[in-house]
């Protein structure tokens, strides 16, 4: 689940932080992720939520929330409540300039507001600082509207995984797209990034099928 903008809702600038989250943040995050599950949103969480149901200590969530040099998740806080989490895992790929971005959600009364495109820059940023040039995003086939913000955002489709398993329990194909991400090379038109943007697409859809 992804957040377009921007509505005219007013928000307080001032009641809003947006950061990468802490071990001192687990219990909000595993708060927050039960509750996008009890209002039925789990439909649009498939693979993090799998890793997650490995962790069975307080130790293991507090580092599953600390940021490190190839995962951070970018918690939105709202009058000092977490509302949203995009989160940001390193692929560890040839030239390591590729990362993904999954867990992608904000509460819907946030969602098509300035908080949420201040979040979104707030990955896009965190990624640049890393070195990041692309980021993969996973997306439910029929979750057509964040499909039409990645596409926005200028991102390519680049292959369908078929009947995956979602958090909620619900089986549906997954397409995959990766953007870049790099200043100046949001769209790709000259030769030279295009050719880096292929070779870093064919390393991710071989590292994939590789696993």
């Amino acid at each position: 689940m992804i957040a377009d903008v921007e509505s005219e809702t007013f928000i307080d600038p001032g009641s809003v932080v947006i950061r990468p989250l802490t071990g001192a943040d687990s219990t909000a995050y595993r708060r927050l992720r039960q509750h996008i599950l009890e209002i039925g949103e789990g439909k649009y969480f498939s693979s993090s939520y799998t890793s997650e149901q490995q962790l069975t200590t307080e130790a293991q969530w507090r580092e599953r929330c600390t940021e490190t040099a190839l995962r951070c998740t970018i918690g939105t806080f709202v009058d000092g409540r977490l509302v949203g989490i995009m989160c940001i895992q390193g692929l560890g790929l040839p030239g390591n300039l590729t990362a993904e971005w999954d867990s992608t959600w904000i509460e819907p009364k946030y969602r098509r507001t300035r908080v949420a495109k201040q979040a979104y820059d707030a990955v896009r940023a965190w990624c640049q600082d890393h070195g990041y040039r692309y980021a993969i995003v996973d997306i439910r086939a029929d979750n057509t509207r964040s499909r039409a913000i990645r596409e926005k955002q200028g991102a390519i489709y680049l292959y369908t995984r078929r009947n995956v398993t979602w958090a909620d329990g619900s089986t549906a194909d997954t397409h995959f797209f990766m953007l870049s991400i790099w200043p100046g090379t949001e769209t790709v038109r000259s030769a030279e990034p295009a050719i880096t943007f292929l070779e870093a697409a064919l390393a991710f859809v071989k590292h994939e099928h590789a696993v």
